[in-house]
């Protein structure tokens, strides 16, 4: 072969593997599995599920104002409703009488200190043969006052109050108050401070007479 000859041979040569490099292909390239068909996926993205999961701050959940919470019921003494003309709560004997109604307790109110809560302490009542006794009892409470509340028509007579207490020390005490005075119309109470403020009564006597068709009852605070 002469040179002629191999220089065309490189030329067709070179020529032949050039448009084989230059081959483009048009249309989209896919994956097929099984009968349908996916794009090839660009990229792989893990998610790692053991990540730490930082918690929320604690916030203490917050407290309601005093005045949002459930108020305590006020318990309210009773008032005597019964017939007050022929009260049938009167022990009679030749020298005095004695209380047998009831004695209330002292309620238990839910109130600002130092309110005034006046409550029935015995029911309506008379005052026969010149003095009556009312047995209180220590456990009925601690009062700083007495008052005595006129009801009916008529009116009764006041001398005298007197009443027993025990001291701090048990000892037996007695408060004796001279009142020469009436309650009914027109002046329907009288009111006795006790020495030395609260105080648990053990007995009270009052001397004096009520009228016919009427009669008084015993308050305390």
């Amino acid at each position: 072969m002469n040179i002629k000859a191999l220089i065309t041979t490189l030329v067709i040569g070179s020529s032949s593997m050039a448009s084989a490099d230059s081959l483009t292909v048009r249309g989209s390239v896919s994956v097929s599995l099984g009968s349908s068909a996916r794009p090839a996926p660009r990229s792989l993205v893990v998610h790692d599920d053991c990540a730490p999961v930082q918690a929320a701050p604690y916030r203490p959940a917050p407290s309601r104002p005093y005045h949002d919470h459930p108020t305590r019921p006020v318990v309210v003494q009773p008032v005597w409703q019964a017939p007050v003309y022929n009260p049938a709560n009167v022990l009679v004997s030749s020298t005095a009488s004695q209380y047998t109604g009831t004695i209330y307790s002292q309620p238990r109110y839910f109130a600002a200190p130092g309110a005034n809560a006046w409550f029935d302490l015995s029911e309506a009542t008379r005052i026969e043969a010149g003095r009556q006794f009312f047995k209180i009892g220590a456990n009925k409470g601690s009062f700083r006052s007495l008052r005595l509340d006129a009801l009916g028509n008529g009116r009764s007579n006041i001398e005298q109050v007197t009443i027993e207490f025990a001291d701090a020390e048990g000892r037996a005490k007695h408060q004796v108050v001279k009142l020469d005075s009436w309650i009914g119309r027109g002046n329907t109470t009288l009111t006795i401070d006790l020495d030395g403020n609260y105080r648990r009564i053990t007995r009270v006597i009052i001397y004096g007479s009520t009228d016919r068709g009427s009669a008084y009852k015993l308050m305390a605070l």
